[in-house]
């Protein structure tokens, strides 16, 4: 809890969750579907209190399923088309929001917490997500790159 405190007010020099999630989508050619996990020390969360909701990039529009699953944060990304955004209207996707988070305190999130530790036993592919920073996040993406590179060599 501290931490979350002290991350929301004293931000570190990392790329945004939000800015991960576009540039990931991006990388993919926009697919139809996908999903994935970022560390949860590796991004600035931004996106703390969204569990359910609509990402706008490169002229497409996702439906994103987000839960932080300790250590990680997990993404489930469907793309929409049109009469998907029929339905989904602002208070429909408010209301999910709501109810998912609601969820979570209910079961004092630990469904999400043996997710993240079964996640560390299901990835088996790491790929680096490339996006315009400045100088200190590219070096600290480099750093992770340097660092992933060693863990292989292992």
């Amino acid at each position: 809890m501290i931490y979350l405190l002290l991350d929301k007010f004293f931000p570190r020099n990392l790329p945004r969750a939000s800015e991960v999630l576009n540039c990931y989508l991006k990388q993919q050619n926009y697919p139809p579907w996908t999903s994935y996990f970022v560390k949860q020390k590796s991004v600035y969360n931004d996106q703390f209190k969204e569990t359910y909701f609509i990402n706008k990039t490169g002229g497409h529009e996702y439906l994103i399923l987000r839960t932080g699953c300790f250590p990680f944060i997990k993404y489930h990304c469907t793309r929409l088309n049109e009469q998907d955004k029929k339905y989904l209207d602002e208070k429909f996707i408010h209301n999910q929001n709501l109810f998912f988070r609601f969820i979570k305190i209910l079961n004092l999130g630990i469904p999400t917490l043996m997710y993240g530790i079964i996640g560390q036993c299901l990835i088996t592919h790491v790929e680096n997500t490339n996006f315009n920073l400045n100088i200190i996040k590219k070096e600290y993406v480099a750093l992770i790159r340097l660092k992933l590179k060693n863990l292989i060599k292992l």
